[in-house]
């Protein structure tokens, strides 16, 4: 059973036609081992003026041209929602990590998304169709898949479009838990004779 997103507050924002300069959103605590320096170097080598940078992280990292730098963020706070809505693309280019909840709640939000393909983050993104992988510490890979998105409006709109569709098909945190009662309503039943009652009164605390 998949880790889910709370689609409730993750919610598809409005979005018009693309216009001006798109921004792209970065999120990771730890900026190195996200990968937050392979993509300020891209950045400034081949997309300052061209884009513009967010990064959010706990880590000093200091602002430059073109440079948002964003700290003290929680997990779902509407200062971090407000920054998805901005976005135009969200991109980790981690070194390491079993999975990606950043990466879900940015599809959840109609954004592409480009991240490694390390762990099980290949589990989530669908390439070419709601973002692109890339190996981990590629920083060729990663400028090929900013070109592609800094230039097409149109394409990050289908690729967000269909991570968005992905996430209530595959990731919706309702259906997640929903899915997880019913295993363990079936464990109950199937529980030996005197084990019952107790793992039936675990069940009910669990779904109260």
């Amino acid at each position: 059973v998949p880790p889910g997103i709370d689609l409730a507050r993750w919610r598809l924002p409005e979005r018009g036609p693309s216009e001006g300069v798109p921004r792209l959103l970065f999120v990771g605590g730890d900026f190195e081992r996200k990968g937050g320096r392979l993509l300020l170097e891209v950045f400034r080598e081949h997309f300052r003026g061209r884009a513009e940078l967010d990064l959010v992280t706990r880590d000093p990292v200091a602002e430059e041209p073109g440079v948002r730098v964003h700290r003290g963020l929680t997990a779902g706070s509407e200062a971090l929602l407000e920054l998805y809505r901005a976005a135009s693309a969200f991109v980790l280019p981690t070194q390491g990590d079993c999975f990606s909840i950043a990466s879900l709640e940015a599809m959840a939000m109609g954004l592409p998304v480009v991240v490694s393909d390390v762990g099980g983050i290949s589990d989530i993104v669908e390439v070419e169709r709601s973002g692109f992988l890339m190996p981990p510490r590629d920083g060729r890979a990663l400028r090929q898949a900013l070109e592609r998105l800094a230039g097409d409006g149109n394409l990050r709109q289908q690729l967000g479009h269909r991570g968005r569709a992905l996430v209530e098909e595959k990731f919706d945190a309702s259906r997640s838990a929903d899915t997880l009662m019913s295993l363990l309503r079936q464990a109950v039943d199937s529980a030996p004779e005197g084990g019952a009652e107790t793992a039936r009164s675990a069940v009910l605390r669990a779904s109260r």
